[in-house]
């Protein structure tokens, strides 16, 4: 699976284009594709880089041909996600702590799973591992868009205002792919919902196809 790059302009108009031949909105298309309606109108935006497999069942949809573009490699994602999700966290949030603090909290954590062996399956998290599908590369356009990883953690962060039923596809999603119910919190104060998952080996799975923790 890999993401197609494009001129300006250039994937806006494919989509449009099959729009108008399918005589369907964004929406509806989007259900055919099996993909959320918000990611199809990201791609449109240009904000993100489309899913080869998705733009190709679109073209076999619509008879259209995709217009020319760029392969990405199949890691594009890693350096560009990795600094988004810093930055997106950093807005929110503010410094992490340093060397020092960050230390003395993984020294506490790792006390309080010692004692307590049951803490250690639900850090751990055990799940099949997702193959490459429509499903995984959406996920991962969410990741890069908006969401962050820790050394234990992944977290998408949506609004509060305007992402709430949203916020309940990524939770499906991940759940969908990791067969791991997250978690989703809200902050009423700065209008953020948080949706979580921790696990180690949720994190190491992602970081061995290519993505890096903060």
């Amino acid at each position: 699976m890999y993401r197609f790059s494009f001129k300006k302009d250039d994937l806006r108009q494919f989509i449009q284009q099959a729009e108008d031949r399918l005589d369907l909105n964004l929406g509806e298309i989007a259900h055919r594709l099996k993909i959320s309606a918000r990611t199809l109108r990201d791609w449109k935006k240009g904000e993100y880089n489309p899913s080869s497999v998705v733009l190709e069942k679109l073209s076999s949809l619509t008879g259209i041909s995709i217009p020319k573009h760029k392969i990405l490699n199949k890691y594009w994602y890693v350096k560009k996600g990795a600094k988004l999700g810093g930055i997106k966290t950093y807005k929110l949030y503010g410094l992490l702590g340093n060397r020092e603090t960050r230390a003395k909290g993984g020294w506490m954590s790792w006390i309080k799973r010692k004692n307590n062996p049951d803490l250690w399956k639900k850090y751990l998290n055990t799940f099949p591992k997702p193959r490459e599908s429509k499903d995984l590369a959406e996920f991962m356009g969410i990741m890069l868009g908006d969401g962050g990883i820790t050394s234990g953690q992944i977290v998408v962060y949506l609004s509060s205002i305007t992402d709430k039923k949203y916020s309940i596809f990524v939770s499906n999603l991940i759940k969908k792919l990791f067969d791991l119910k997250p978690s989703i919190l809200e902050n009423k104060s700065s209008h953020v919902l948080r949706v979580s998952l921790s696990g180690i080996n949720v994190v190491k799975y992602l970081v061995s196809i290519g993505l890096k923790s903060m």
